[in-house]
């Protein structure tokens, strides 16, 4: 599982573990943050996301 918080942490969940794999720089203020990530429809071939 991917998921995304909204200081701009990107972390996947897999076997029982979390592990941050990356930061996007995010400006939080009222609404604002990483509240989204999506998943190239190839990600099995190209593991964009």
């Amino acid at each position: 599982m991917i998921f995304t918080e909204r200081p701009g942490r990107v972390t996947i969940f897999a076997n029982g573990q979390r592990r941050e794999v990356g930061r996007v720089q995010t400006n939080q203020m009222a609404e604002s943050g990483l509240l989204g990530i999506a998943v190239d429809p190839e990600f099995q071939k190209n593991r964009s996301v």
